[in-house]
């Protein structure tokens, strides 16, 4: 399993890309995600309900591409926070024709990925870095894509979206790979 879970992790993080910002950056970045991000109590063991807190900060993000590692630095602007915390983010992405998409979710710890408002991958609780995956046939359009994502205490998180065709290798999943056509 392990094996299986170091081959996900190097088809999702191609060597030849550039680092992405850990969760990402407080400067906005039009048509990529928005992160909300909020503190969690010590006790947490699995993701919050999200509309019972107040986000305490703001991050965008072409990819959400965190490979597992420890995280001691805490966000840009929030930076005492590197442990108990939760993000939600959320963006909107375009395909140009019907197909089925393969998704895929590392987390350390919990985390779920919904498309168009359905769950589509559940991967919560905590746990070391794990995969999990799903497909969803998409029509031609705009989707909205929300990751939800929790870290329990440290030293150890990782958050990556992928993408692929069925019987491909995942991709990271960026924002910036699904605009729409320009007029």
């Amino acid at each position: 399993m392990r094996f299986l879970f170091a081959l996900l992790a190097v088809a999702m993080v191609p060597a030849q890309e550039t680092q992405d910002p850990v969760f990402g950056t407080t400067v906005y970045a039009a048509g990529g995600f928005e992160g909300l991000v909020y503190k969690l109590e010590p006790e947490t063991q699995w993701l919050p309900d999200f509309k019972k807190l107040t986000a305490v900060g703001k991050l965008y993000t072409d990819a959400i591409n965190v490979p597992p590692q420890t995280f001691e630095t805490g966000f840009p602007g929030i930076s005492e926070k590197f442990e108990l915390f939760a993000i939600a983010y959320s963006a909107f992405f375009y395909v140009r024709e019907p197909v089925t998409y393969q998704f895929g979710l590392i987390s350390d710890d919990g985390s779920k990925l919904f498309i168009d408002g359905k769950l589509l991958i559940d991967n919560d609780g905590l746990h070391v870095p794990r995969f999990i995956g799903g497909r969803r046939k998409l029509t031609a359009g705009t989707h909205s894509i929300r990751v939800e994502y929790f870290q329990g205490r440290r030293p150890g998180l990782a958050l990556q979206l992928g993408i692929g065709l069925p019987g491909k290798e995942l991709q990271v999943f960026r924002c910036r790979n699904f605009q729409p056509p320009r007029e």
